[in-house]
C-alpha cells in the first residue's frame, strides 16, 4: 500500500503541474512579444552642426543648433531667412538660434534654400520638406523630436514659411508658423504701381506674369491657403513697412480669424521692414510660450 501510495501522489503531482504549466503557455500561431528600450541619454551637452546636407543642390545645406539637455520631445523651429526670395544666407538667423537653443532649449535649424532666378516655386517647398524629412531622420542621434516642427521666416522666408504650413504640410507635422513682416497675398495687382519691383519678382517665383498666370500668382499667396485646420499662427509687422506692405499682415490676420485659427498679431506703428526699436523680445516670449505648449 504504501508503494502504491506513493506511485498515485506521483501521478497527480504530476499531471496538476503540466495542467498548470501549459495553460500558462500561448497557442503556437501567438507571438510573445518582448519589448526592449534604451534609455535616452540624459545630461546631453549643446552641440552645434555647420553645414549640413539636406539635398542635392548646392543651396541644400542647414546649420543645427542642439540645446543642452535635449531628449525626443525637444521641438524643432526651422528658420527661414529673407532676401526677397533671391538672396540670403542661414547665417542671418544665427543670433536667432542661439537664442532658441541657450534660453528656450528649443532645436533651432538655420536652412540655405533654392534662390531666384533660377529657382521657381515649389522648389522652394521642396527644400523646406526635405529639411523636415531630414531633421526626422536624425532624430535618434541628434534626440529631439521628430514630428513637433515648428516654422520661422522674415520677410521672403515668411512668406516661405506660410505657404508651406498652410498649402504643403499635408502631414500637418508643423504645429506653428512664425511671420515676421512676411508677403501673405499676391492676388492685388493694383499693389504694383506702388511696389513696382513685387512684379518683376513674383513673376520670377511662380513662373509667369500675373497676366499670364493669374491662379499661379493666387497659389503662391498663403492667404488663399487658410483653412479652419490650419496651424496657429504668430505674426509681428510694422505700420510703416515701406518693403512689405502693413496690409497684408492685416488681410492675413483677417482671414485667419474668420476661419478660427488660434493667431497672435504683434503690430507696431513703427520700426520699418527691420523692426528698429521694437522690443522683439515680445514677440520672441509669445514664440516660446507657443513651442513649448504645443
Amino acid at each position: 500500500m504504501p508503494m502504491l501510495y506513493r506511485k498515485l501522489l506521483f501521478l497527480v503531482v504530476f499531471c496538476s503541474l503540466t495542467a498548470l504549466l501549459f495553460s500558462g503557455c500561448k497557442k503556437e500561431d501567438e507571438f510573445i512579444q518582448v519589448e526592449v528600450t534604451t534609455p535616452e541619454p540624459s545630461n546631453l551637452p549643446a552641440a552645434t552642426l555647420y553645414e549640413v546636407c539636406y539635398g542635392e543642390h548646392q543651396r541644400n545645406m542647414m546649420d543645427v543648433f542642439l540645446p543642452a539637455r535635449r531628449n525626443t520631445s525637444t521641438p524643432v523651429v526651422v528658420l527661414i531667412h529673407g532676401g526677397s526670395w533671391s538672396s540670403g544666407d542661414k547665417s542671418d538667423m544665427h543670433i536667432l538660434a542661439n537664442l532658441f537653443a541657450q534660453t528656450y532649449g528649443v532645436a533651432a535649424v538655420c536652412i540655405n534654400y533654392r534662390l531666384l532666378p533660377e529657382n521657381a516655386l515649389p522648389a522652394q517647398m521642396e527644400d523646406i520638406h526635405a529639411v523636415l524629412a531630414q531633421v526626422a531622420a536624425h532624430q535618434p542621434e541628434w534626440h529631439v523630436s521628430a514630428n513637433s516642427f515648428f516654422l520661422m521666416g522674415v520677410s521672403a522666408g515668411a512668406h516661405l514659411a506660410l505657404l508651406y504650413s498652410y498649402g504643403y504640410d499635408t502631414q500637418q507635422v508643423v504645429k506653428g508658423v512664425i511671420s515676421m513682416c512676411g508677403p501673405t497675398n499676391f492676388d492685388l495687382p493694383e499693389m504694383f504701381t506702388q511696389y513696382s519691383d513685387w512684379n518683376a519678382l513674383i513673376s520670377l517665383l511662380v513662373g509667369a506674369s500675373y497676366e499670364e498666370n493669374p491662379d499661379a500668382w493666387r497659389q503662391a499667396s498663403p492667404w488663399f491657403h487658410v483653412k479652419a485646420t490650419s496651424c496657429p499662427t504668430i505674426m509681428a509687422h510694422c505700420e510703416n513697412d515701406s518693403v512689405v506692405p502693413y496690409s497684408q499682415a492685416l488681410m492675413l490676420y483677417d482671414r485667419l480669424s474668420a476661419f478660427g485659427v488660434e493667431t497672435q498679431f504683434f503690430s507696431y506703428p513703427t520700426g520699418g521692414h527691420s523692426f528698429e526699436g521694437v522690443n522683439v523680445l515680445e514677440i520672441l516670449s509669445a514664440c516660446e510660450e507657443m513651442i513649448l505648449s504645443k
